[in-house]
C-alpha cells in the first residue's frame, strides 16, 4: 500500500507495466522564494520505462520535517553556512549565471545540494579555506550522526535524543566523512601543484565521483539503521547499488528531483547576490531535512523488508 498515512516504499517503487517511453516532466516548480510546499515542486518521472511514485514519500517526509522534526532544521542551515568557498564564489561573481546540480542522497542535505556555484574565470581556484577542512569534517560527521540517528529514532518513538545519537554513531560517521574528503585529496593536490592541469583531472573525477556516490550513498544511513560497522555498511550499500532495482530507481528519481529544484535555486542564489543567497539558504533548509527523512525511511524499509512506521 502506498498512501499518505502509511508508506511502503517498496510499493512506491515497484515496477508497473511498461510505459513505452523515457521522459522527465515537471508538474510544477516553486513560483517564489518564500514558503514553498512539496506539492509545488513535486515531479513525476518516467525513467527507464518505469513510473516511480516518489511524490507521496517526499510529501509525507515534508510533513514530518516541518512538524515534529522541525528543530533538526538547524543542521542543514548550519552545514550550509560552512560552504565558505561556495559563498565566496557567488559573492565575487560578476555576470548572470545559470546552472544545474545533480546529487544523490547525502549524509546531510543542505543548500549546496540545490545550488550550482559558478567557477571563477582563470581555471580551478585554490580554496583559501583549505586549513578549515579538518574542522568542517568533524562538525559534519558529528552533526550527521545526530541528524540521522534522531530521524531514525523518531520513526518509532515520540522523542529523539540528538546528543545521544552523536555519541552512538559519531565515531563511525566521522570516519565516513573523513573517507569522503580523502577521495578529494588527489584533486586538491593537483590544484595546488598545477592549477591549469587540474581541470582535466576534475573532468575525469566528475563521472567517477558520481559512480562512487551512487554506490555508497546509503552507507551513513545503514550505519544508523542497521547499527553496523562502517565497513559492513559500505559493503551492504554496494550490494544494494548493484543488486536492488528499488535502490537504483530511488537514486535516479532523487537525482532528477534535486536537479529540477536546483535550476530555480541556482538562479535565485547566484544572481540575486546576498539577498538571494540568504533566501536560498533558509527556504531550502526544510526541503533538505525532508530529503534526509525520506532517505532514512527508504533505507529502513530496505533493511527491514517491511513498511516503515506510520508517521
Amino acid at each position: 500500500m502506498c498512501s499518505e498515512d502509511n508508506i511502503d516504499t517498496r510499493a512506491c517503487f515497484a515496477r508497473p507495466q511498461q510505459t513505452g517511453g523515457s521522459i522527465a516532466s515537471l508538474e510544477s516548480l516553486p513560483s517564489s522564494t518564500v514558503q514553498p510546499s512539496i506539492e509545488s515542486i513535486a515531479i513525476t518521472v518516467v525513467f527507464g520505462m518505469t513510473r516511480l511514485e516518489f511524490k507521496t514519500l517526499l510529501a509525507d517526509s515534508w510533513d514530518r520535517a516541518t512538524g515534529e522534526l522541525l528543530p533538526l532544521v538547524f543542521v542543514p542551515l548550519f552545514v550550509g553556512l560552512l560552504g565558505f568557498e561556495d559563498f565566496l564564489r557567488i559573492l565575487t561573481y560578476e555576470g548572470y549565471h545559470l546552472g544545474v546540480r545533480f546529487a544523490f542522497p547525502a549524509m546531510i542535505v543542505d543548500v549546496w545540494t540545490f545550488v550550482s556555484a559558478p567557477t571563477p574565470d582563470g581555471g580551478v581556484p585554490v580554496s583559501p579555506f583549505l586549513p578549515l577542512f579538518p574542522v568542517v569534517l568533524v562538525i559534519q560527521g558529528l552533526l550527521g550522526a545526530g541528524l540521522l540517528g534522531s530521524i531514525y529514532q523518531a520513526q518509532s518513538s515520540d522523542e529523539y535524543r540528538f546528543l545521544e545519537n552523536v555519541s552512538r554513531y559519531g565515531a563511525r560517521l566521522l570516519l565516513y566523512t573523513a573517507l569522503v574528503y580523502a577521495l578529494t585529496v588527489p584533486v586538491l593536490f593537483a590544484t595546488l601543484t598545477n592549477p591549469d592541469g587540474a581541470i582535466l583531472l576534475i573532468l575525469l573525477a566528475i563521472p567517477v565521483g558520481l559512480v562512487l556516490w551512487y554506490c555508497f550513498f546509503a552507507t551513513p544511513y545503514l550505519v544508523v539503521v542497521d547499527d553496523v560497522s562502517l565497513l559492513e555498511a559500505l559493503g551492504r550499500s554496494f550490494e544494494l547499488a548493484v543488486g536492488d532495482h528499488t535502490y537504483r530507481e530511488y537514486a535516479w528519481k532523487y537525482l532528477l528531483f534535486t536537479a529540477a529544484v536546483s535550476v530555480l535555486t541556482t538562479v535565485v542564489a547566484v544572481n540575486f547576490w546576498f539577498v538571494g543567497l540568504v533566501a536560498a539558504l533558509v527556504v531550502t533548509a526544510p526541503l533538505a531535512l525532508a530529503l534526509n527523512v525520506a532517505t532514512v525511511r527508504f533505507v529502513t524499509d530496505l533493511v527491514d523488508d517491511r513498511s516503515p512506521p506510520t508517521v
